[in-house]
């Protein structure tokens, strides 16, 4: 497992991310569109909803400037409905790390802007993962 970057001290005080994708081939030929129907009804009830729609609209982003784009965090709160200053304990801060601790994205804090990495596709769930779904979801959830 690889170690974790504390999202929410590397953002705290941060006014803007960089964010790019996440390349992953595999995952991209046989994953699922954050913003679809699987993500809706299998990821959600895992990531909650602020985490969802966070996604879709970096993954949207990133279709219109497929090199990246800097995104403003307070800004990008406000468009989520999760106002508040960028610190540490912000509810989009929150959400990032949300974000990084699935797996959904990489946060790499070491330059001068915090470069926030995003899967244009997420994958299907872990045995884990489907798991801890309520059980309707669970059951039709596809085979694996």
């Amino acid at each position: 497992m690889r170690p974790q970057i504390p999202v929410r001290s590397a953002l705290a005080g941060v006014p803007g991310i960089r964010v790019e994708a996440l390349a992953d081939e595999l995952v991209e030929a046989h994953g699922h569109d954050p913003r679809g129907t699987y993500a809706r009804q299998f990821w959600l009830p895992l990531v909650g909803p602020s985490t969802l729609l966070t996604a879709g609209l970096l993954v949207g982003g990133l279709e219109h400037a497929p090199g990246g784009f800097w995104v403003d965090l307070a800004r990008l709160g406000q468009a989520l409905g999760v106002p508040g200053a960028a610190g540490a304990n912000a509810k989009i801060v929150r959400t990032l790390d949300r974000l990084v601790r699935f797996g959904l994205a990489d946060l790499h804090a070491g330059g001068p802007v915090p470069l926030l990495r995003v899967r244009r596709a997420w994958p299907p769930l872990t045995a884990r993962q489907r798991s801890r779904l309520p059980s309707f979801l669970a059951a039709s959830h596809p085979a694996a």
